[in-house]
């Protein structure tokens, strides 16, 4: 959904039904240290009929900075078989648990339970689920907002 209409996922949890005042907890006042708890029972989430949802860990938007729960189904994927994205930033994640294909340029990585990731997201990417189990991932993307995200057809010739 974020590679067709060119949004970060902080600009689609906004869209999703809050004001930028509702979900920013920096900017209401009387919030108090509660503004920088995220309950789990109060999570934005964003649900793709791909078979994945984000689950944002923050009480509020920031420009720079994604950190999310990443939950892929069985079969799940962040893009469809043979299209990479790409866009700004850099990304970081870790398995929790399950085991997350990821697929850098050209490069198969599996990582299962407390392995780690580092790649820059301008690097053509995507992350699927092709084992048996709910894969649950933390990540962060640094530096996306305003991205120039594409989808680009995966050939390994």
């Amino acid at each position: 959904m974020v590679s067709e209409l060119g949004l970060s996922l902080d600009e689609i949890f906004v869209l999703g039904g809050r004001s930028r005042s509702d979900t920013d907890g920096l900017d209401v006042p009387g919030r108090g240290t509660a503004a920088f708890v995220q309950r789990a029972s109060d999570r934005r989430s964003i649900e793709l009929e791909s078979g994945v949802r984000w689950e944002r860990l923050t009480a509020w938007n920031d420009a720079d900075i994604e950190f999310m729960e990443a939950i892929y189904e069985v079969g799940g994927a962040s893009s469809p078989d043979g299209k990479l994205v790409r866009h700004s930033g850099r990304e970081f994640g870790i398995v929790l648990s399950g085991t997350l294909g990821v697929t850098v340029a050209f490069e198969e990585y599996v990582l299962e339970p407390g392995d780690s990731i580092f790649f820059e997201s301008t690097v053509p990417h995507r992350l699927h689920n092709e084992g048996d189990e709910v894969v649950r991932a933390i990540w962060v993307t640094l530096g996306r907002y305003g991205a120039d995200e594409r989808s680009v057809e995966l050939d390994n010739r």
